[in-house]
C-alpha cells in the first residue's frame, strides 16, 4: 500500500511540475515576430526565431526585454539572408530594441543574442540606434550576414543620437 501511494504521489508531482523549454518560432509577419520575442523573454530558455523570407513593414519597434535572472540564455534571430528577409522601418520607426537589463539594476547578465541573415532598412530613432538598439549590462551580441542601410538617428533632448544602424 505504501509503495502504491508513493508511486501515485510521484506521478502527480511529475505531471504538475511546470517546466519551460526553449522554443523554435517560425514567423511571417511583425505581429508574430513580436509575439515570439515576448514568449522568448518570458520562458527564460534558449530560443530561436526563424523569420521567413519577405519584406516586413515595421510600424512599431520590435522589442525584446529580459531581466532578473535571464543570464546565460540564448536568443537567435535567423533570417533567410540580408537581401531576402528585410525589416523596413519606413524611415519613421526604430526597428529592433533589445534590452537585457529592463529593470535598470545593472546586475543582469544578458546571455547571448545572435542575429543572422536579416536586413535592417530605413530605421529611425530619436536618440540611439535607428536600425537596432541594444541596451544591457552584459550581453554577448553576434551579428552575422546582416545588412544595415538607410538607418538614421537624431539627437534627443539628452544629446543622444548615435549609431544610425546599430547602437
Amino acid at each position: 500500500m505504501k509503495s502504491r501511494l508513493l508511486f501515485l504521489a510521484s506521478l502527480v508531482a511529475f505531471f504538475t511540475i511546470n517546466v519551460a523549454f526553449g522554443e523554435t518560432f517560425y514567423v511571417t509577419n511583425p505581429d508574430e515576430f513580436q509575439n515570439a520575442l515576448s514568449i522568448a523573454d518570458s520562458n527564460r530558455e534558449d530560443d530561436t526565431i526563424n523569420v521567413a523570407e519577405g519584406r516586413y513593414n515595421i510600424t512599431s519597434t520590435l522589442y525584446y526585454s529580459s531581466c532578473n535572472g535571464d543570464s546565460g540564455h540564448e536568443l537567435t534571430i535567423q533570417g533567410a539572408g540580408a537581401d531576402k528577409t528585410v525589416l523596413d522601418g519606413g524611415g519613421s520607426v526604430q526597428i529592433l530594441y533589445i534590452d537585457t537589463d529592463a529593470d535598470n539594476n545593472g546586475g543582469d547578465s544578458g546571455g547571448d543574442v545572435t542575429i543572422k541573415g536579416v536586413g535592417f532598412n530605413e530605421g529611425f530613432g530619436w536618440g540611439d540606434g535607428g536600425g537596432m538598439y541594444v541596451d544591457g549590462w552584459s550581453i554577448n551580441l553576434t551579428i552575422k550576414e546582416c545588412a544595415f542601410s538607410k538607418n538614421h538617428t537624431y539627437l534627443d533632448v539628452y544629446g543622444n543620437g548615435n549609431g544610425g544602424g546599430v547602437y
